[in-house]
């Protein structure tokens, strides 16, 4: 567990950014496109209450010290497409 605060990464084009629960509808439709689940384990084509706790579990990932996932949006706060995960297989 960490009460560090989450790190979050900028350029002055992009930012990177914790995840919120506002995140699951734009989330949801990326798992709809077969060119982003087609090398993945991830769910394709989830329902909302999927594409939610998805995002809920990405969003506990730092609290609990096992990572960190980040939403990828321009600068000024535009939805660029994508989430970045890193996983911890031991937070040990």
């Amino acid at each position: 567990m960490t009460d560090a605060p989450f790190p979050e990464l900028a350029t002055p084009r992009l930012r990177l950014r914790a995840l919120t629960e506002a995140d699951a509808p734009a989330y949801r439709a990326l798992l709809h496109l077969p060119e982003v689940t087609r090398f993945t384990n991830l769910v394709v084509a989830p329902d909302e209450q999927q594409a939610l706790k998805t995002v809920r579990n990405m969003m506990e990932l730092w609290r609990a010290g096992a990572g960190c996932a980040w939403r990828i949006e321009e600068a000024s706060g535009t939805f660029v497409g994508g989430h970045v995960n890193v996983t911890c297989d031991d937070p040990s």
